[in-house]
């Protein structure tokens, strides 16, 4: 959104459809300075609806013309004594009071903020909050903005930081002997103990068009993306490189509370449940209230997720006094399968020498973790549903069942309503293990959280984590990786790269050939649905002429998310504004 408009004569506009006339509104945005709107309503106790003259701009960016026809004043302005403000807080600091009251909104006062629904041309656009921030809606919706502090390459074993953006107008990044994070007002600043950078590197800072990051002249600059630059508006998943910190930004818009996380001071937390990815945070805390009703947990994921320590840590969090035990049911033998999970009598069949209890049965009072539940027989789904159902197990070879307290905790990556429509899979059987599914998000959608990973899995490596680094361009190509086999692909990654440096470091030459040859993915490479979705979003903006405002308004959602699809499905909204 551009602010920066100079008064002009109004010009003289040609008739609709005349040759060199235009009622499209040019690519920039209106944005109205709250001074002028106080100055001619400032001593008006209720100045909601009254429209105002309309106003003549040339905004000094575009050269665009733009009238404003329609501008009104939506909210409810108290009345002061004094003199004429100089501002907003000015005004409520000199706002009347009547007796007997205090200060604050109230029924008989609504409130004292500024809002305007603007009409540019006859066409509503965007609506503008008393600090010339859009509104959508009539809430913020800024899409949860975040600054999170993903790798220091010098201390792995750190983790992230997350900082929220939504109540600050800047963050500065610089150089201290401790990772801290100090707030002042609506300003914020990140210091980290990294030598690399200056005392004062960086700013990332709310601006008219999106967030910008500016190189606040260190002296080794900053990099997005890879690119060196001195300013650039940041988009979603941007990295941005500072000395040996690299940060990313988000704003996609996740569920969750976008509030600060630091994992370096949650060394209690569980290691499945550290995250700073919204969407992961969200389902985590869904599943802390889940483990401890007892509901049956179904997690959906792709191969190499983290279901099995999802599982494991739910466990933790029920209180169960029993153990965890997991089961493979893709890995278990067919003609053996029904032995293994619920036991046999000593001579039950050939072999059988000895009594054996069953995976179930030694899950008593505690959970039972069937991974790769889709691969399940189906004579074994029915006297899996029995257990879910009764409570019971019979063992082969007995007469009597045997009573059972196990939760179950299933985990699959296929499709099982697509299985239970083959008649593959049984209905009944489903509904009793989805009490309550959770899926986790590919490692590709929450790069955020690789920092993290590998701050988990380096210990696991060698004894010697805190002395292993990473080089920038090492760094550089991990976060852009696509990590199709996700979590267990990036331990595999790391144990490699450990084994193969000789100084501590690890550099892009320690990393597979598939890393360092990774180039993003083209349209080609599109899911259906999202070749569906750029074709819709395309058609649209054809039809709207580019305005990304009302083509969200076609699809029902926020111009936010317009701008998001176009990015990550690869759509130049300049060529549907020429």
């Amino acid at each position: 959104m551009c602010g920066r408009y100079r008064r002009r004569t109004p010009p003289a506009r040609p008739e609709r459809g005349a040759a060199g006339g235009s009622d499209r509104v040019p690519p920039c945005s209106i944005r109205t300075y709250q001074t002028e709107i106080m100055s001619l309503q400032r001593n008006t106790s209720r100045c909601s609806g009254v429209p105002l003259p309309p106003l003549h701009r040339r905004c000094s960016r575009c050269a665009g013309d733009v009238r404003v026809t329609t501008l009104r004043v939506t909210g409810v302005l108290r009345p002061f004594r004094g003199p004429k403000p100089r501002g907003i807080d000015e005004m409520r600091g000199r706002r009347r009071v009547p007796r007997g009251r205090t200060a604050g909104p109230s029924a008989a006062y609504p409130g004292t903020d500024i809002v305007l629904a603007v009409a540019v041309n006859g066409d509503p656009t965007e609506t503008v909050s008393e600090g010339g921030r859009p509104l959508l809606n009539g809430a913020d919706d800024d899409g949860a903005p975040r600054l999170i502090v993903v790798l220091e390459c010098r201390r792995l074993t750190a983790g992230p930081l997350r900082l929220s953006l939504s109540s600050l107008e800047s963050v500065t990044l610089g150089r201290d002997a401790r990772r801290h994070v100090t707030r002042h007002g609506r300003a914020a600043a990140i210091s980290v103990p990294d030598y690399e950078i200056s005392r004062k590197h960086l700013s990332v800072q709310r601006q008219p068009a999106g967030w910008e990051v500016a190189d606040l002249a260190s002296k080794n600059g900053i990099s997005v993306n890879g690119e060196p630059v001195r300013t650039a508006t940041l988009a979603d998943g941007d990295v941005i490189e500072a000395g040996g910190t690299l940060l990313m930004f988000r704003e996609d818009g996740a569920v969750g509370d976008n509030g600060d996380r630091d994992l370096a001071d949650e060394a209690e937390t569980p290691e499945a449940f550290r995250t700073v990815s919204l969407e992961l945070e969200h389902r985590v805390r869904q599943l802390i209230r889940i483990a401890r009703a007892g509901v049956p947990v179904l997690i959906r994921g792709e191969t190499g997720t983290g279901k099995e320590l999802i599982a494991r840590a739910v466990h933790d969090a029920s209180g169960r006094r029993g153990a965890f035990v997991p089961v493979n049911c893709g890995a278990l033998p067919r003609n053996l399968l029904e032995s293994e999970l619920f036991g046999h009598r000593r001579g039950a069949f050939s072999g059988a020498n000895e009594e054996r209890d069953g995976l179930v049965r030694r899950a008593h009072t505690g959970t039972l973790f069937l991974d790769e539940i889709a691969e399940l027989p189906e004579e074994s789904q029915v006297a899996l549903l029995r257990v879910l159902q009764d409570g019971e197990v019979r063992p082969v070879g007995a007469n009597d069942t045997v009573k059972v307290d196990v939760r179950v905790v299933a985990a699959t990556h296929q499709d099982l309503q697509a299985r239970i429509a083959d008649g593959r899979f049984r209905q009944d059987l489903y509904a009793r293990l989805s009490g309550f599914e959770a899926t986790l998000p590919p490692l590709r959608d929450r790069r955020e959280d690789i920092g993290g990973l590998i701050a988990a899995l380096l210990p696991r490596l060698t004894p010697h984590a805190d002395r292993i680094t990473l080089h920038r361009s090492a760094a550089r190509l991990l976060l852009r990786y696509g990590w199709p086999l996700n979590i267990r692909e990036l331990e595999q990654a790391l144990r490699a790269a450990v084994a193969l440096v000789d100084d501590g470091e690890i550099r892009a030459e320690h990393l597979s050939d598939a890393i360092r040859a990774y180039v993003l993915p083209s349209l080609a490479s599109l899911r259906p649905e999202d070749r569906l979705l750029r074709e819709r979003v395309i058609e649209l903006l054809r039809e709207q002429g580019g305005n990304v405002t009302a083509v969200g308004r076609a699809m029902g959602k926020a111009p936010i998310q317009i701008r998001r699809w176009c990015r990550r499905l690869q759509i130049d909204l300049a060529q549907f504004r020429a």
